[in-house]
């Protein structure tokens, strides 16, 4: 887990790092925002319970917004000077100063 310089984290962030969660610096992660870089396995067959978690590390680039209720799943990495809009689920990487949004999140727009 590593948080950068000048970062601030809202209240209610949940962060879940069983591999590794990467978050630069000048960052703004607003309140209620869920980062979790593993999910479970459901094979069939095979008691759920017994079954192993898959991570993948969640890399946030610098002077990130990820505003209020935004969920970041296993694997996503996040650029530098990227927005993610409100109630937004990233599972997709995003390009540097672009603008995101939606449940799948997708590109809506570019910072100028």
């Amino acid at each position: 887990m590593k948080i950068g310089k000048r970062t601030t984290i809202g209240y209610h962030t949940f962060i879940f790092a069983s591999s590794t969660i990467s978050i630069g610096d000048d960052c703004l992660i607003a309140p209620f925002v869920y980062l979790v870089d593993s999910d479970h396995s459901i094979k069939v067959g095979e008691r759920i319970n017994q079954q192993a978690n898959s991570s993948e590390a969640i890399t946030i680039g610098n002077d990130v917004w990820l505003a209020s209720n935004v969920t970041i799943l296993k694997g996503v990495a996040i650029a530098d000077g990227a927005v993610v809009a409100a109630n937004s689920l990233v599972n997709k990487d995003i390009g540097p100063n672009e603008i995101w949004a939606g449940t799948p999140a997708k590109k809506i727009g570019d910072r100028k």
